[in-house]
């Protein structure tokens, strides 16, 4: 009992037991022939209900009457089959063989100190942008070629497929196959070894590999019922391909970490494609799957504690995990644990933000503007039709269909939305004030804001948690805001490669906060 109770299966100590244990004998008595009923219809679903990660059939049919009705929407898969039908225009497709492994400065001309040109069909030839003349192969440089190719692979493969699907011309379906089955033949000949930040066989760490994971999964889910594909295709794609990246993307646990919620997302999306419960189980359910993220990593305010930047990605791969979920009968948006919710993710950037709708720079995060943030809020509109959504929609004046997938924090750089389904194409106009004007104590993160709406000024005090490996030994930090322009502002950090993040950027003094001797 404790254990469905906990999973909010069954009623709890108020409910009379004798009935259910009643009832419990009765469906022990028929168990044989409910199993085998529930294996057919798995076996059946399991055959007959692709697309079911990203989108499904009724998605992809609202898909095409967007197209026909929407311009903003059709720019987007116009936009995507001019450029898929210039890169299959010169198939067939190339899938390095080559594991991208990190080498500091891997893809920077030693000559100008610039990085080099990526260029999509040139995997052993890079060109320096400052003297086009001078380029550079072999060793790093074709490597780091290799991951940045490889990766968008995955993204070309999700955007064929979702081409097909839509306007049923099979030359991208066929392309698609063809990138599918060519990882299938090389994953496993990528060695494991040469990673930072957990195992991989494409990439150098297992955050890349989930990425890219997910969106193989998505590809093949789309091109599911594809008559191209062979028995000896599906089973080298599960055995050879799916099963092993599910594998290697568990490997590495983090807990409380914007990554964890990527490593889960495989698991799921693989689980999903087979009706794998036991993949399914561990991003939902397991140790740091979903219930655990939601209602033990996230603090009580719902703001993540990683900071800013990170906040959106982790709940970009929360929506990520919550779409499949939804086409496979689960409501991870409603799911409330502890108190937590997923809408509480979308509610604590507006009691944070500044009176200049940005966030206050703490931790490895930039801060940046909720604006930015804006196309996350066309999922959350969908979702809970909050009208402090739409005014920012509104407020941003969005241009719709301009927005970022993925690990990309949605800044507006590709045409791309969070979500090309769980949206709704006709937004209405909505005013309504989004910036919060009383002051806040964010519980959890221990990051308390004093604001005075009139003269719009903030003034924080961040004393809480770290923020993980993304956290700065900055407690009792203060930062203030006034006249429109930061006066005491948190000193940021340079990349991750750079020595001066250890030897400057991460230590107290760097930061407004009491030091002793320094340190």
């Amino acid at each position: 009992y404790s254990d469905l109770e906990r999973k909010g299966y069954m009623p709890t100590e108020s409910t009379p037991r004798a009935p259910i244990r009643n009832a419990l004998r009765v469906l022990f008595l028929i168990s044989p022939l409910v199993l085998a009923t529930c294996a057919v219809r798995l076996s059946q679903a399991q055959q007959l209900s692709h697309p079911r990660l990203m989108t499904d059939r009724a998605g992809i049919d609202s898909a095409k009457k967007w197209i026909a009705k929407y311009p903003w929407y059709r720019n987007i898969f116009e936009q995507h089959k001019a450029d898929i039908d210039r890169f299959i225009a010169r198939r067939p497709v190339y899938v390095s063989p080559l594991k991208q492994t990190y080498v500091y400065q891997m893809y920077t001309c030693p000559k100008h100190g610039v990085e080099l040109l990526y260029e999509d069909f040139r995997p052993f030839d890079h060109r320096c942008p400052a003297d086009t003349n001078e380029s550079y192969s072999g060793g790093k440089y074709d490597m780091a070629w290799a991951g940045w190719y490889n990766r968008l692979l995955g993204t070309d493969l999700v955007w064929m497929a979702l081409l097909y699907n839509v306007y049923g011309d099979q030359k991208y379906a066929e392309a698609g196959r063809e990138i599918l089955m060519k990882f299938a033949d090389l994953y496993l000949t990528y060695t494991t070894d040469n990673t930072i930040l957990g195992p991989a066989h494409v990439f150098f760490g297992t955050l890349s590999e989930s990425f890219w994971g997910v969106d193989m999964a998505y590809g093949y889910d789309l091109l599911y019922d594809y008559e191209g594909f062979t028995p000896g295709d599906r089973r080298a794609l599960r055995e050879k391909l799916f099963y092993p990246l599910a594998s290697i993307t568990q490997q590495f646990p983090e807990t409380a970490s914007n990554r964890q919620l990527w490593y889960n997302n495989v698991s799921a999306a693989v689980g999903f494609l087979y009706g794998d419960r036991r993949l399914i189980d561990f991003a939902i359910e397991g140790r740091y799957g979903f219930r655990w993220q939601l209602g033990s990593a996230l603090p009580e305010s719902g703001f993540w504690g990683e900071w800013s930047g990170y906040h959106f990605v982790t709940l970009r791969g929360m929506i990520c995990l919550a779409e499949m979920a939804r086409h496979n009968g689960y409501d991870l948006y409603h799911m409330e644990i502890a108190g937590r919710t997923m809408k509480s993710m979308f509610d604590a950037p507006f009691l944070l933000m500044q009176p200049n709708n940005e966030f206050p720079r703490s931790k490895d995060s930039g801060g940046g503007s909720l604006l930015e943030y804006a196309p996350f809020y066309e999922v959350g509109y969908k979702v809970y039709h909050d009208r402090k959504y739409l005014g920012l929609l509104n407020l941003t004046r969005l241009k719709r269909g301009t927005q970022v997938v993925g690990e990309s924090s949605a800044l507006g750089k590709a045409p791309e939305p969070v979500s090309m389904f769980d949206i709704d194409p006709d937004l209405p106009r909505d005013t309504v004030a989004i910036y919060t004007e009383r002051s806040v104590n964010l519980e959890g993160n221990g990051f308390a804001i004093l604001r005075d709406s009139t003269l719009r000024t903030y003034l924080y005090l961040d004393y809480g948690i770290l923020g993980g490996e993304h956290g700065h030994p900055d407690r009792l930090q203060i930062g203030y805001y006034a006249g429109g322009r930061n006066w005491i502002v948190d000193p940021l950090n340079e990349s991750y490669m750079y020595p001066s993040l250890q030897l400057w950027y991460r230590r107290s003094i760097a930061h407004n906060t009491l030091v002793v001797d320094e340190t």
